[in-house]
C-alpha cells in the first residue's frame, strides 16, 4: 500500500512538473528587430533593460533606447558639449540612482533622463584622478557606490561620483 501511495505521488509530481514547465515556455516570445525599424547599426555590442522597461543598446554607430515600439538614437554632434561622446558604444550599465553609463570609444558618458543631455569624462592617462583610458569595455558599481570603469590597456578606475574623481589601479599598483 506504502509502495503505491509513493509511486501515484512520485507519477502526480512529475505530472505537475511537466505542466509547470510547458506553462512557463508558452510565455516566451521573441521579435526581431533590425535597421529596418530604426535600429542605428545592425552590430549590437551589449543590451541593458532599464528600471522603466526600456531596452538600450550599444551599437557601432550610436547608443540606441527603444521603448517596443520605436527607437531613440544618440549619436554625438560635435558642436553639443551635451551629446554622447563618441557613436561607438561598447557598454551600458544603470546605477542604482537610475542613471545610464555609457562606454564609448572615447571616454565614459553619463545619460541624464530628465535632462536627455550626456556628462561625458574623457581619458587623462597622466593624471591619477581622470581615466585612464579612451575606450571604455564594461561598467559596473559596488555596494559602497562606486563605478568601476574598464578600460583597455589603462586598467581598472575607481569613480567617486561625490568627488568627479577616478582612482586609477594599473597592474602593480593595488590598493
Amino acid at each position: 500500500m506504502r509502495k503505491a501511495i509513493r509511486n501515484i505521488a512520485c507519477c502526480l509530481f512529475f505530472v505537475l512538473l511537466a505542466l509547470a514547465g510547458q506553462a512557463q515556455n508558452s510565455d516566451i516570445k521573441f521579435q526581431n528587430i533590425s535597421i529596418l525599424d530604426g535600429l542605428s547599426q545592425s552590430y549590437v555590442n551589449d543590451v541593458m533593460q532599464d528600471r522603466q522597461g526600456f531596452m538600450w543598446l550599444a551599437t557601432q554607430d550610436g547608443l540606441n533606447q527603444y521603448d517596443g515600439y520605436s527607437f531613440s538614437v544618440y549619436k554625438n554632434d560635435p558642436s553639443d558639449p551635451y551629446s554622447i561622446a563618441n557613436n561607438y558604444v561598447h557598454a551600458i550599465y544603470e546605477d542604482n540612482d537610475s542613471s545610464i553609463w555609457i562606454g564609448t570609444d572615447v571616454g565614459l558618458s553619463r545619460f541624464d533622463k530628465a535632462t536627455r543631455r550626456f556628462e561625458n569624462y574623457y581619458a587623462q592617462p597622466n593624471n591619477p584622478e581622470g581615466l585612464s583610458n579612451e575606450i571604455v569595455w564594461d561598467i559596473v558599481e559596488d555596494a559602497q557606490g562606486y563605478l568601476w570603469i574598464a578600460t583597455e590597456h589603462g586598467g581598472l578606475n575607481r569613480f567617486d561620483r561625490t568627488a568627479r574623481t577616478f582612482k586609477q589601479y594599473k597592474r602593480g599598483n593595488g590598493p
